[in-house]
């Protein structure tokens, strides 16, 4: 704390202030709370924890990149783009939309909150949760994100109702792995394309080489040589496809496939591998 302080904020404050533990604390302007931000950032920490459970339930290894993911949640179209890159790179995902928007690819069910409905129609809350029942799920749940709104019709008489009088379910259809929590949802797209198997295999090898690195003392800036070997062309495949990717991630000035290793530095046996590394 010290060595971050006299660095980088002892020249903007009392000069005379020799330590910040002898420094007064800083005073709140409040008018730089970004609340907005705030609120965006606890949304995708929820949804980085529910997708990270729907990689689990689909026993999908995080390493293994997916191709797309559905969210829905209520503001996430106001969430920033660099928020939404955040939550794309924190769940290997290369392409990250709104569940509203693939309505082909979900099943929505919708049914009444009695708690919020209650609260405000007391005795006509039976006959509106009816009603909501009734209704085309799609339409009433694409109205209410737009406008929050939707007017239901009840023996000549109208009611407004909100998102928080609905309780909505969105399943994504086969090939997909869902999870939702307090009407936060997330599906992740399980289709592993012959691409995005190679792209796997390839942060695999990046990981054991990695794990090797430091298992073998090798200082983090220390350029290397990689020998490797594996009868599994699928895996030979996937290197050669993303040698440069490898080679810049691992500093390795050399990458030379070899028939066979006698030496090594590491074998993994799930990706039927051997290395060899050394310091160039």
């Amino acid at each position: 704390t010290e060595k971050v302080w006299q660095e980088m904020f002892k020249t903007t404050t009392d000069k005379n202030i020799e330590s910040v533990h002898l420094a007064n604390w800083p005073i709140v302007d409040k008018k730089d709370i970004r609340y907005d931000l705030i609120e965006s950032m606890g949304l995708i920490r929820r949804l980085v924890e529910l997708g990270r459970g729907a990689r689990a339930e689909g026993k999908v290894k995080n390493r293994q990149p997916l191709a797309k993911a559905l969210v829905s949640a209520k503001n996430w179209d106001k969430v920033a783009q660099d928020l939404k890159d955040q939550l794309a790179e924190e769940l290997n995902i290369l392409q990250v939309q709104s569940l509203s928007q693939t309505q082909d690819l979900v099943n929505v069910t919708v049914k009444a909150n009695f708690r919020t409905l209650g609260a405000r129609f007391s005795k006509e809350t039976p006959q509106i949760a009816k009603k909501i029942t009734e209704l085309d799920p799609v339409e009433l749940v694409s109205q209410l994100r737009q406008s929050n709104s939707y007017l239901v019709k009840l023996d000549g008489n109208e009611f407004e109702i909100n998102s928080d009088d609905v309780i909505i379910t969105e399943t994504p259809r086969e090939g997909w792995s869902v999870m939702t929590q307090d009407g936060e949802t997330i599906a992740l797209d399980l289709t592993i394309t012959k691409e995005l198997k190679s792209l796997g295999l390839s942060r695999e090898v990046i990981r054991l080489i990695q794990e090797t690195r430091k298992n073998s003392g090798f200082d983090v800036s220390d350029r290397i040589n990689v020998k490797y070997a594996s009868p599994n062309d699928e895996l030979l495949g996937a290197v050669a496809e993303h040698l440069e990717v490898i080679k810049n991630e691992v500093l390795a000035i050399n990458f030379d496939l070899e028939t066979d290793l006698t030496n090594t530095s590491a074998i993994d046996e799930d990706l039927n591998l051997k290395i060899l590394l050394s310091k160039n």
